[in-house]
């Protein structure tokens, strides 16, 4: 069955007039730039999420994501985007004129030294283009020998509890 582009665009703004999803939106300052990307999409319960998705794993990753991006809504509000140039930033937080905090999420895998390379890669990339933000790595687990960092190394389950961090 084929759906026209309009239908599937009504649909997804139904989804989220109704608060099932949210799309995060690309970072750029050209308008032109920021259409040509997709946006993320996080569905807003994860349970009904976990109930009707067809996957056949149970793509961790995504919910530890989602769950970050509902906390920095909460945080933040609509100031949310998702950024790309070397790898991607999962979040990047807009207050006023400036870009004020980076977010990676890792869901694990940071004790292999390629995953944790590739993660920081990203930040330091992100970094250069932002250089006034906070950069934070919120991780499921923390790795066994945490190196020394130039961002802030957060557990997920700190960072969920605590208000206070991460800002």
């Amino acid at each position: 069955m084929q759906v026209s582009n309009d239908l599937s665009i009504s649909y997804c703004n139904y989804l989220q007039e109704a608060y099932l999803v949210e799309f995060l939106p690309f970072y750029s300052i050209k308008a032109s730039i920021r259409q040509r990307h997709p946006h993320k999409l996080h569905a807003m319960d994860l349970g009904l999420r976990n109930v009707v998705s067809l996957a056949h794993s149970d793509d961790s990753g995504h919910q530890i994501e989602t769950a970050v991006y509902i906390e920095l809504r909460r945080r933040f509000g609509e100031n949310l985007y998702y950024w790309q140039d070397e790898g991607e930033i999962d979040f990047v937080v807009k207050q006023g004129t400036q870009i004020t905090h980076l977010f990676q999420v890792v869901s694990e895998g940071l004790d292999d030294e390629n995953v944790l390379n590739r993660e920081l890669r990203s930040l330091e990339a992100a970094s250069k283009q932002f250089p006034q933000a906070q950069l934070t790595l919120i991780a499921k687990s923390l790795p066994k020998n945490p190196l020394k960092l130039k961002c802030h190394l957060l557990p997920l389950w700190q960072f969920l509890l605590n208000p206070k961090n991460g800002d």
